[in-house]
């Protein structure tokens, strides 16, 4: 069985990371939320008192993590310029200075990246060149074939903890570690796993700020993914629109994940686990075959024409009408032309001169 692996970029969100949130999404299963592993925080932690006056501990924004860090890169700045120059002053903090000076099309420069790192899917699954889409693989029963995800969370808790301490936990340090080294200017503020999303699998939240140095005036440190990426040797095209610096870095990650998933992971143990304890077995036509996949797909679609059908036939009707208002509407028009150039004025053949 091959094991996909990749990393892809979603949106920063600590609080969802850390699960601080005051409501979790559904995908989140809260019994399971203890296994989950930080790898690293550098984030300091901070009493917040709520809306109903409880307080709890969580941890300070990446806007404050951001402040504090590049405190010294403006004190070096401040220290050379006439107080109507310093950002200090004039500012007050980096982020306020970043969001007005660094902009791309009028939008300033993210702060911060959040990366996810997924080593397996839930079931395996293959790419579909017609639909472009991946699709689960079925087996003989017409069953989903499991891949990790599956192994995982339909496993007895011996064998989820065996599964985090032998394969998750060392594969994402691994990940993490390479991800440090080989771009150190992509400083990480917090690494988590999730071991607590049942319908998908354990994967590996990274979030950085890119900090990048050496610049010829001004600030000497600054935010900015494209000059920091260019720092750790991935430089910029002549085109700075495009996105080659970070599919450079997508390219170099993957193919350290695949390596690393050949080196690290190998699930005959757990594919020999048939049965689950506790668990009941589903029937097989629960699950589509093939066949029965196609058909409801081409259902599907044959619903979406006559939908589609139904639409077009209904704009023809919308545009019969108004033809048919405009028509009427030109008529009235040229009836009221006709009256207009039948009407005589009155002229008074003889003016009232007061006699």
């Amino acid at each position: 069985m091959e094991i996909s692996g990749s990393i892809s970029r979603g949106a920063v969100a600590i609080r969802h990371d850390m699960r601080e949130g005051n409501e979790l999404p559904q995908n989140i299963d809260s019994k399971l939320s203890e296994d989950n592993k930080v790898l690293e925080c550098n984030l300091r932690e901070i009493e917040k008192t709520d809306k109903k006056g409880n307080k709890k501990i969580v941890h300070e924004s990446v806007e404050s993590w951001i402040n504090r860090r590049m405190q010294s890169a403006i004190d070096a700045y401040d220290a050379k310029q006439k107080p109507c120059r310093k950002i200090s002053i004039k500012y007050g903090d980096y982020v306020s200075w970043h969001n007005e000076n660094n902009k791309f099309k009028g939008k300033p420069l993210d702060l911060a990246h959040e990366w996810v790192v997924q080593v397996g899917e839930h079931y395996q699954q293959v790419w579909n060149e017609r639909t472009k889409k991946n699709e689960i693989l079925l087996d003989e029963n017409g069953a989903p074939k499991k891949s990790l995800g599956a192994y995982y969370y339909e496993g007895t808790e011996e064998i989820k903890a065996k599964m985090r301490d032998e394969i998750f936990i060392p594969i994402y340090k691994k990940i993490l570690k390479h991800f440090k080294e080989k771009f150190p200017h992509l400083e990480i503020i917090e690494a988590t796993i999730h071991f607590d999303e049942p319908n998908g699998t354990p994967h590996l939240h990274i979030v950085s700020v890119p900090i990048g140095e050496k610049f010829g005036n001004g600030l000497q440190e600054r935010v900015g993914f494209g000059h920091a990426i260019a720092n750790d040797g991935i430089e910029r095209s002549k085109n700075r629109n495009d996105d080659f610096q970070m599919e450079r870095m997508y390219a170099e990650m993957n193919a350290y994940i695949k390596e690393q998933i050949k080196k690290n992971v190998h699930l005959k143990e757990y594919e020999l686990k048939k049965t689950v304890k506790g668990r009941k077995h589903e029937p097989a036509d629960k699950y589509r075959s093939p066949a029965g996949a196609v058909k409801q797909e081409v259902e599907a679609m044959q619903q979406d024409i006559q939908r589609t059908k139904a639409e077009v036939e209904g704009l023809h009707e919308q545009k019969n009408a108004v033809e048919k208002e405009i028509t009427q509407k030109n008529l009235e028009i040229e009836e009221a032309d006709k009256q207009i150039k039948n009407l005589k004025p009155k002229i008074p053949t003889k003016l009232y001169t007061g006699h």
